[in-house]
C-alpha cells in the first residue's frame, strides 16, 4: 500500500503536471480554434445578408436623358464610383447599404484569412513541456522499483515463500503500471501542435464564399486577396 501510495504521489508531482499542461495548452486552444471555426463558417453567410433595396435609388445605364441633356440621376459607378458605386448599380441599393455590406465582407475576408494563417502555422510553443522533467524523474523511479520489486520476488520465490514472491510481483506490476502511463503522458506533452484539417478548410471554404460574394456585387477582387 505504501508503495502504490508513493507511486501516486509521483504521478500527481510529474506526470499529472505534465498531463495538465499539455490540456490546458495545446488541448483547449485546439478545441476553441475548431469551435470558433465551425461556428464562423456556419453563421457568417447569415450574418452577411443582403440588405433591402431601396426604390429611392435606379439603375441607370446612362447619365444622359434622350437628345443629350444631362439626366438628373448621377451615374453611381461615377459618384460615388469604386466599389460601392459598383454595388450601388449592380445592386439599386443606397450608397450607405452598399457601404455597409462591402465593408462587412471585407473585415470578414480579413478574418478570415487571419484563420487560415493561425490554422496552417499553429504556435510551436509548448508550455506543457514545462512538466517533463519531472514526469522523466517519476518515470525512472517506478522502472527502479519495479526491477527491485523482481529481484525479491525471484528471491523469495527461490526460497519457497510463494505468498512474499506474489506480494513482490504484484508491487512490480503496479509500478510498471504507472511508469506506462506517465510515459503516455510525456509522449503527448512532448508532441508539437498539428494543423486541424477541418478548421483549416471551414476557413477556407468561408474566404471563399467572402471573395466571391465581393466579386458578385463589384466586378472587383476583394483587397488582400
Amino acid at each position: 500500500m505504501a508503495a502504490k501510495s508513493n507511486n501516486q504521489a509521483l504521478l500527481l508531482a510529474g506526470g499529472g503536471v505534465a498531463a495538465f499542461a499539455a490540456y490546458e495548452f495545446l488541448l483547449k486552444p485546439w478545441l476553441a480554434t475548431k469551435n470558433a471555426a465551425a461556428a464562423g463558417a456556419g453563421t457568417l453567410p447569415t450574418l452577411f445578408a443582403p440588405p433591402a433595396t431601396s426604390s429611392l435609388v435606379s439603375s441607370p445605364t446612362s447619365t444622359f436623358a434622350p437628345g443629350g441633356v444631362q439626366g438628373s440621376i448621377v451615374d453611381p459607378r461615377i459618384t460615388p464610383g469604386g466599389d460601392v458605386g459598383q454595388a450601388m448599380w449592380r445592386k439599386n441599393w443606397t450608397q450607405q447599404q452598399a457601404s455597409t455590406r462591402l465593408n462587412a465582407l471585407k473585415a470578414a475576408f480579413s478574418n478570415a484569412q487571419a484563420q487560415i494563417a493561425a490554422a496552417k502555422s499553429p504556435n510551436t510553443a509548448n508550455p506543457a513541456a514545462a512538466g517533463i522533467p519531472a514526469a522523466q524523474q517519476a518515470l525512472s523511479q517506478n522502472m527502479a522499483a519495479a526491477a527491485n520489486a523482481d529481484a525479491q520476488a525471484a528471491a523469495l520465490a527461490a526460497a519457497g515463500d510463494a505468498a512474499g514472491a506474489t506480494r513482490w510481483s504484484s508491487a512490480a506490476a503496479t509500478h510498471r503500471q504507472d511508469a506506462a502511463e506517465i510515459q503516455a503522458r510525456i509522449n503527448a506533452a512532448s508532441a508539437a501542435p498539428a494543423v486541424d484539417p477541418a478548421a483549416l478548410a471551414a476557413w477556407e471554404g468561408a474566404a471563399a464564399g467572402f471573395k466571391a460574394d465581393y466579386f458578385a456585387l463589384t466586378g472587383m477582387n476583394i483587397p488582400g486577396s
